[in-house]
């Protein structure tokens, strides 16, 4: 029965530290200040163009980095369809990064040329987003969030995944 006890309050101990520990990092997430490339590349329905970061209002923030796999993340772009059908409802802007590596830049800017998107899909092609962001952008947790007008995290997740994150999402909207 004291192993059992023990046994408890060691899985107990090691959840309650887990969640506070992820809370202080949103906390922490929250304090800072998001900063963008003056220029970046976009791609929307097949055509390439830079464009200059001036965008204004709530902006949600998908970031797919050099060490995730952008073979399973492109695949998936299309999922996030729903959040700019959203974006007019409860005018926001919607930023899908993508952060090739060198070696993989030529081919990932193909495949998203290729896919015609019929929404923006942003390429960080000289990594100036995730050099700017480094402190944040290393926790995979964070590479989905909402900044304010200030450029400050105000929701972290994808409220894509559950229906809890999104009532969340859209309250903070």
């Amino acid at each position: 029965m004291k192993k059992l006890l023990l046994l408890i309050y060691i899985l107990f101990s090691l959840v309650s530290c887990t969640y506070v520990k992820t809370y202080i990092d949103v906390r922490n997430f929250e304090k800072q200040v998001i900063n963008f490339p003056e220029v970046i590349t976009s791609i929307e329905y097949g055509e390439i163009k830079d464009v200059h970061c001036s965008f204004t209002g709530p902006i949600f923030i998908v970031y797919f980095g050099p060490e995730d796999c952008l073979d399973c993340k492109l695949a998936h772009l299309s999922d996030y369809y729903p959040l700019f059908t959203l974006s007019d409802e409860f005018a926001f802007n919607i930023m899908l990064l993508v952060s090739p590596s060198v070696d993989e830049h030529s081919r990932v800017m193909s495949i998203i040329k290729d896919g015609k998107y019929q929404f923006p899909v942003f390429i960080d092609s000289g990594n100036a987003f995730s050099l700017q962001n480094r402190n944040i952008l290393n926790d995979s947790r964070f590479n989905h969030f909402l900044i304010d007008d200030n450029r400050h995290p105000v929701f972290v997740g994808n409220p894509l995944s559950n229906r809890r994150l999104y009532r969340q999402f859209i309250k903070q909207l």
